[in-house]
């Protein structure tokens, strides 16, 4: 990835008290974790090589100033309990403004099977929360750490929801790429603004997960899930806050109308907000989705401004699969969301804008 594509996929989940972006005059940063001075994690599965793999760790060492001391102890294994039981690492957490812990996976323990050396099951995870040494790192980073940001890198879900309640901010950053420790750095110190948004739904555990005994969708992604998930599709913050105003909808066909929106920039920093329109089909006689996403438009706003959105909402999209799977518009009410998330309260509680709605009949 470039560092422009590595920070549009990165994907802001928590920000309290509008910690993001971080000062880069702050007197002293500790970075630590398991992941703060890996090379390899950036690059995944399937890369390219160069002499140039910036770490998580250099990225913040470059980008604060030369006043600001920089301290680094990893800390934690990537999934084991410390072999060396002796406590390195909590003091530096304790005089630091701020605590950056880089947590997560790698490709030593999910993807080739080839690969993943550390994985006792060949690459595949049977299990999608974040190893426990790694929560148990982060309940002794909370403990002693003024204010802490998770920076978490996986190429795959992690269910984290403990790890969340304790961060003051949460990074997922997937596998960055070679310019991934730069690009997570202009992310924190406010060098960018986020607008990455989950392409799949975060479980709070493997329990919310259904067996795959068949084919059944019940209870799988945020089109049939109705358990509240960790994070929801199409979730992600910003470091600057957008709100919606009233979906205007107007017909201009057979089944065809034309979707308007306004979108404010209620901070005050530029930024892109990933607009999505979701329909739902409210009377159909066979099973639905409960929401599937249509359409949706990056759009870039200044601080203070508005811009209108707008969509065309065609028959296609009115589209389900009746009994005899033949796709076909249902007779009845279709609900039109458009907003900054699946709909669903979860991601609003999480800090996403009320999304706004409106209903059609077909």
């Amino acid at each position: 990835l470039s560092r422009e594509a590595a920070v549009k996929s990165m994907v802001l989940l928590k920000n309290s008290d509008g910690l993001l972006p971080l000062s880069k005059d702050l007197r002293m940063v500790y970075v630590t974790g398991p992941l703060a001075d890996d090379a390899q994690v950036k690059l995944g599965n399937y890369y390219g090589l160069n002499e140039d793999i910036a770490t998580v760790l250099e990225g913040i060492t470059g980008k604060v100033s030369a006043a600001t001391k920089v301290d680094f102890r990893q800390g934690a294994l990537l999934d084991r309990t410390n072999v060396n039981p002796i406590d390195w690492f909590s003091g530096s957490a304790q005089e630091a403004d701020v605590t950056i812990a880089v947590m997560g996976v790698s490709n030593l323990l999910e993807g080739e099977e080839g690969a993943s050396i550390a994985s006792p099951d060949k690459g595949d995870r049977f299990d999608v929360s974040l190893p426990e040494s790694q929560v148990a790192f982060v309940r002794k980073m909370r403990e002693n750490a003024k204010k802490l940001v998770v920076v978490v890198l996986s190429g795959s879900p992690v269910a984290m929801p403990e790890v969340h309640e304790m961060a003051d901010a949460v990074v997922f950053a997937w596998y960055p790429g070679m310019e991934g420790g730069r690009a997570i750095a202009d992310v924190l110190f406010g060098d960018a603004v986020p607008s990455g948004r989950l392409p799949l739904t975060f479980p709070k555990s493997m329990e919310q997960l259904p067996p795959y005994e068949d084919y059944s969708m019940d209870g799988r992604t945020y089109r049939f899930m109705t358990e509240e998930p960790l994070y929801p599709f199409g979730f992600g913050l910003s470091t600057t806050t957008f709100s919606y105003g009233k979906l205007q909808l107007s017909m201009s066909g057979r089944n065809t109308y034309d979707a308007k929106v306004w979108v404010t920039n209620e901070g005050d920093r530029a930024g892109e907000e990933v607009v999505q329109l979701y329909v739902s089909a409210l009377d159909a006689e066979t099973r639905v989705p409960l929401a599937s996403l249509k359409a949706f438009e990056r759009v870039f706003i200044g601080p203070g401004e508005s811009e209108t959105v707008e969509f065309t909402v065609t028959p296609e999209m009115l589209h389900v699969i009746d009994d005899e799977g033949e796709a076909v518009v249902a007779p009845g009410r279709y609900r039109v969301t458009v907003g900054g998330a699946s709909p669903g309260p979860r991601a609003v509680a999480l800090g996403a804008p009320e999304p706004a709605w409106a209903i059609v009949h077909a």
